[in-house]
């Protein structure tokens, strides 16, 4: 019996003593939890104040050709009268687009090379005029076009109104040359006369110094000598009018060798103003042969570039194109490739050149496609319409280098292919990120009115 109660007493204080190990004081684990938290979140909060995180701004964007895309026009219009190529087709640099209908310019073509033609003919021929050639010696590119009935009707024109033009000149000359040869011969016979009135004069004189010798030995008789010298002084007078005649007659020569030269001066000078005006005609109808070519030679509109025709503007054979009009997009093939940016109006302040940017091809596989560096090398300098009503960005472009470009090894890079950019604007501790928001909310709160 105190057996038994002895074994139930000991097994009492055991039950009774089992918590005596344990601490019955939670100070101290609570200390040093609290200790570790504060440590925690110290040292994040020392990180997140200090720790500077790269700051990026993402827009969206697409793979741009550096050219953009060419717009093939005609400046003058026309109706089509071929499409050499259609939609999606790659073409080469030079390579026929389009052909216009040839009739209209071939027939302008046609009128102005016949007044080229003929102004050229029309100097070939005042040249010979002025030079007093027998024959025009005209430019070897206009005889070329003998075979030209029309050009061959232009030579001969030419060539009979030099020769009416000539003989009229030399008949205008030879008129006043045979007044002058008529009137020499009026004065050789003029000369003759006096002559012959001089020598009868000399002889009547000698007469008459005779019989007044005699008379004054009373072997004459007075009305003899008087006779005599009335005779002397009729003589005398035809002498004189026989000069006079010489004189005026030599006069009226000179009077028409003036004529003959006024007749060349302003032969000449119809001539030179001839020139000068078929030289300016000259000028300007070669211009005008020049732009008609031009036309001609634009009616087969070529590639400007090689790349892909990516839209037709016109379909149809003999439709009408208006001058200027679109004909079709290109799409370059060859020129550099970049990354158009849209950047918020909002994220513009924080953009400029030279910055650098991430670039992420969201068409492709992420896990596999590396991300590609650029640069922003233009961010334009007001905002842009966007598609939807009331959207407006920036315009970011950004380059990539070729060694960059390199590392897309495999990934074909299309034009129109869209990409994530995050155009690195500098970096922010966390707190800055965090406070931000705040500091600009509280700014705009207290300008408020």
């Amino acid at each position: 019996m105190s057996l038994e109660k002895s074994r139930t007493d000991q097994s009492s204080n055991a039950f009774d003593d089992w918590h005596l190990p344990v601490r019955r004081s939670y100070w101290g684990p609570s200390i040093f939890g609290l200790t570790v938290l504060v440590f925690l979140i110290g040292s994040f909060g020392l990180w997140a104040s200090t720790a500077e995180l790269a700051s990026a701004t993402v827009a969206q964007g697409v793979f741009v050709a550096t050219g953009t895309n060419k717009t093939v026009q005609h400046l003058e219009g026309g109706i089509i009268d071929e499409i050499l190529v259609e939609e999606g087709q790659e073409v080469q640099a030079g390579q026929p687009l389009v052909r216009f209908d040839a009739e209209r310019v071939g027939a302008e073509l046609r009128r102005h090379e016949l007044q080229h033609r003929t102004l050229q003919a029309t100097i070939s021929r005042l040249s010979a005029e002025q030079d007093i050639q027998d024959e025009i010696k005209f430019p070897p590119e206009l005889l070329d076009t003998q075979g030209d009935p029309e050009f061959q009707g232009i030579i001969e024109a030419q060539r009979n109104l030099f020769a009416a033009r000539s003989t009229k000149h030399r008949d205008e000359i030879n008129i006043q040359v045979s007044r002058v040869s008529a009137i020499e011969e009026e004065i050789g016979g003029l000369e003759a006369q006096k002559e012959a009135a001089e020598e009868q004069l000399k002889l009547l004189q000698k007469e008459l110094a005779m019989n007044e010798g005699l008379m004054e030995k009373g072997l004459a008789r007075l009305p003899t000598v008087l006779q005599l010298r009335r005779a002397a002084v009729k003589l005398k007078g035809d002498v004189g009018q026989f000069t006079s005649s010489i004189g005026q007659a030599r006069q009226r020569i000179l009077e028409i060798k003036g004529e003959i030269l006024s007749i060349r001066s302003r032969h000449a000078q119809e001539l030179a103003d001839d020139f000068g005006e078929a030289r300016t005609k000259l000028d300007d109808a070669a211009e005008r042969l020049r732009a008609a070519r031009d036309i001609e030679r634009r009616l087969t509109v070529r590639a400007p570039v090689p790349g892909v025709v990516i839209k037709l503007h016109h379909h149809t054979t003999g439709g009408v194109v208006g001058p200027g009009e679109k004909i079709m997009d290109l799409l370059p093939s060859q020129e550099k490739l970049l990354v158009e940016a849209y950047v918020r109006p909002q994220d513009i302040d924080q953009v400029r050149r030279g910055l650098a940017a991430d670039l992420r091809l969201s068409a492709l596989d992420q896990r596999t496609t590396p991300v590609v560096f650029g640069e922003v090398i233009y961010v334009s300098a007001d905002t842009i319409e966007g598609k939807q009503p009331g959207e407006q960005y920036y315009v970011a472009r950004i380059a990539i280098s070729e060694d960059q470009l390199a590392r897309l090894e495999g990934v074909e890079i299309a034009p129109g292919m869209p990409a994530e950019v995050y155009i690195k604007t500098g970096a922010r501790t966390l707190v800055q990120y965090i406070v931000r928001p705040l500091t600009n909310s509280f700014s705009r709160a207290f300008r408020e009115r």
